[in-house]
């Protein structure tokens, strides 16, 4: 796409062949984001977060609205990038050659003379096109560090979350053994410590009728 356009800017190549492959060339990027595999890998993220979702709702009363998660919520923001931002670059050498003609050299009797004022001065243009280049390059950088960073802090958050309910089950579980006396009031372990867990956990997997009862034993 870039050497296509930058070909038919430097008229290296003429300037409709060269815009119509630079032209492709950014057509298959879009498409790809839209419609491509890199498409598909996005709906994935969205359809195993409402999967999450309603698996979640179907055993809470409580219910909160789904919301996308931050990896889709970039890769929309991306395809917008590459849909505006990056047509700047196929247009570059039509919008050079009739919407800025007069800085074009252009060929007369007396030889080869550029010509740039008004609006469509050489500052100008250059003006759009770095503008574009920061769009691109450095929001396209952004998002990406965005969603990078939503989803290690999501994942850092879910697993706060659930060794906080495993630590509220475990409490749980060793006051109701407490009230019933099978644990003694005065521990003060956890119920792994209480169970042994490491040493019985291997029996229990190989032969459950036996480990229950050693637990239950244990236990009494």
């Amino acid at each position: 796409m870039l050497a296509f356009g930058y070909m038919g800017e430097t008229e290296v190549m003429s300037i409709w062949p060269a815009f119509f492959a630079s032209l492709l060339c950014w057509s298959y990027i879009v498409w790809e984001v839209f419609f491509g595999q890199a498409s598909q890998l996005a709906s994935l993220l969205t359809l195993e977060a409402a999967l999450r979702y309603l698996k979640k709702v179907a055993n809470t009363p409580e219910t909160k609205d789904f919301e996308k998660p931050a990896a889709a919520k970039a890769f929309d923001r991306l395809r917008l990038i590459l849909l505006l931002g990056w047509s700047l670059y196929p247009l570059r050498p039509v919008l050079l050659r009739f919407i800025w003609p007069e800085i074009i050299p252009t060929t007369s009797s007396q030889g080869t003379t550029p010509e740039s004022s008004g609006i469509g001065s050489e500052e100008s243009l250059n003006a759009l096109y770095n503008l574009g280049d920061l769009v691109n390059k450095i929001f396209f950088g952004i998002a990406v560090w965005t969603a990078a960073g939503s989803e290690e802090e999501t994942t850092h958050q879910q697993v706060y979350r659930v060794q906080r309910r495993e630590a509220e089950i475990i409490t749980s579980w060793m006051e109701q053994l407490r009230m019933r006396n099978i644990v003694h009031k005065n521990f003060r372990g956890t119920l792994p410590a209480w169970l042994d867990l490491e040493l019985r956990l291997p029996l229990i997997h190989l032969c459950p009728p036996l480990g229950r009862r050693i637990l239950y034993t244990y236990s009494t």
